[in-house]
């Protein structure tokens, strides 16, 4: 089956992949991958998660996004899978304060 998931085309995406190698090639296998949606207000969301996601490699994301100016980030998880530290929203979606963990772990 596929399952397509339309993006409005004037909102900027793209695909990040997540590496414990700090030295891998551009392609070559990642440790976890998910796309990322640059809303307005200094905000991404985080769709499409896949793979092990480890307390590293999310600093690495952290220290990336802060130092892209993301201010918060929001995603959905499926099942028991969650983000840690995060607020749940109305719709479902968990919110990270980028500047608050940056001050917890950075």
């Amino acid at each position: 089956m596929v399952r397509n998931e339309p993006l409005p085309a004037d909102v900027p995406t793209s695909t990040l992949r997540f590496y414990l190698d700090d030295q891998a090639e551009p392609f070559a296998d990642f440790d976890a991958v998910c796309t990322a949606i640059w809303l307005p207000g200094h905000t991404v969301r985080l769709v499409g998660m896949h793979g092990d996601v480890s307390r590293r490699l999310l600093i690495d994301l952290l220290r990336y996004m802060h130092g892209q100016g993301v201010e918060r980030i929001h995603a959905r998880r499926a099942g028991k899978h969650s983000l840690p530290l995060g607020r749940l929203l109305p719709n479902g979606d968990t919110e990270l304060l980028v500047a608050d963990l940056v001050k917890r772990f950075l």
